[in-house]
């Protein structure tokens, strides 16, 4: 691990030293932007165990917002296995990002960033165990959350206006 990376990151995004974020690999950190696409996003993580391993993997996702308060995760979809008998398998639904930050009553100008965590877990009996955490992204606005948002908006009443008058 390159500790002078690691604190190089640790100086831009002093966040990263919160507890959901410490154990970082400075290796596997990107910088991207803010864009529609994650705004859309909802994370997933997807769970498999039996008596001989478990598979594990997804996408844990918190704001960052000024003064470097991290929010609670984004609420994953989901789905839930298991080779034990009797166990029901479990889907559910996640919320997506932009969807987290009305339902907590955010204000879009007070996000400083979003940060994708990302996990690959796979351990099962003779085969070789995969503890891999894929990384973290770090994506940074580029433009006005707000205007995103509003845009995203105006298209859904665009949407739901069409609709109704199609019928």
């Amino acid at each position: 691990m390159n500790e002078f990376r690691k604190k190089a990151f640790l100086k831009k995004f002093p966040f990263l030293g919160n507890e959901y974020f410490s154990s970082f690999d400075p290796d596997y950190i990107r910088v991207k932007r803010i864009d529609r696409e994650l705004l859309l996003k909802t994370p997933y993580r997807y769970e498999h165990d039996g008596s001989l391993g478990e598979t594990s993997y997804g996408q844990r996702v918190h704001l960052i917002l000024k003064g470097n308060e991290v929010t609670e995760k984004v609420t994953p979809g989901g789905h839930s296995s298991s080779n034990y008998a009797y166990t029901p398998t479990k889907e559910w639904e996640g919320e997506r990002v932009i969807d987290f930050i009305y339902r907590k009553g955010i204000n879009p100008s007070d996000v400083k960033a979003i940060v994708v965590v990302e996990w690959d877990y796979y351990c099962w009996e003779g085969s070789h165990d995969n503890r891999d955490s894929k990384g973290i992204v770090v994506y940074l606005p580029k433009e006005d959350i707000g205007e995103m948002i509003s845009a995203l908006e105006k298209r859904a009443e665009i949407e739901v206006r069409n609709e109704i008058e199609s019928c």
